[in-house]
């Protein structure tokens, strides 16, 4: 279900909430994976955002979100990987998002809104320069659609080099 993991000791990946699947690093780390659901906080790069008994699917009418939080200042773009993503589709005429919606608010430019399947689709989300949290809500309106998410949050670094810094060739 979940692909890729982070190798930490054992101690690592219980007080951080991930779930140890495997060794790594010879036997001396754990394969750790970090997963998320609705109401709760990312605060580890790769972590799988999923909806309510994925991979089952849900036909209930709510609202489902989660905070990704900045972990580093130089913290610079988060990637969302929708591995599985459906949810109801645009209006047919307008192409506009009516009945579910996701959306990701907190960035440096604009929010993004997000409806139907993109399944294997993928985006960046620039956060630079943003100090406030990250916010994914997906809003579910309408019963009896059945849906189901499972989101990769990767958190991409960009080291700052500093002003007073020169290179040479």
């Amino acid at each position: 279900m979940y692909g890729e993991r982070v190798c930490l000791n054992t101690y690592e990946c219980r007080i951080q909430n991930g779930i140890s699947q495997g060794q790594c690093a010879l036997g001396f780390g754990v394969c750790c994976i970090f997963t998320a659901g609705c109401g709760t906080e990312i605060n580890n790069n790769i972590t799988y955002f999923t909806s309510p008994n994925f991979p089952g699917l849900l036909n209930d009418i709510g609202e489902c979100s989660v905070v990704i939080k900045k972990t580093a200042s130089d913290i610079s773009q988060i990637r969302l990987d929708f591995l599985h993503f459906n949810l109801a589709q645009p209006n047919r005429k307008t192409g506009v998002c009516e009945t579910d919606v996701f959306l990701m608010r907190g960035g440096t430019y604009q929010d993004i809104k997000l409806c139907g399947i993109n399944n294997g689709q993928h985006l960046y989300y620039d956060v630079e320069n943003v100090n406030g949290p990250i916010t994914i809500t997906i809003l579910l309106t309408q019963a009896n659609t059945p849906r189901m998410w499972e989101i990769k949050n990767v958190i991409i670094e960009c080291p700052r080099i500093e002003a007073d810094k020169q290179f040479r060739a």
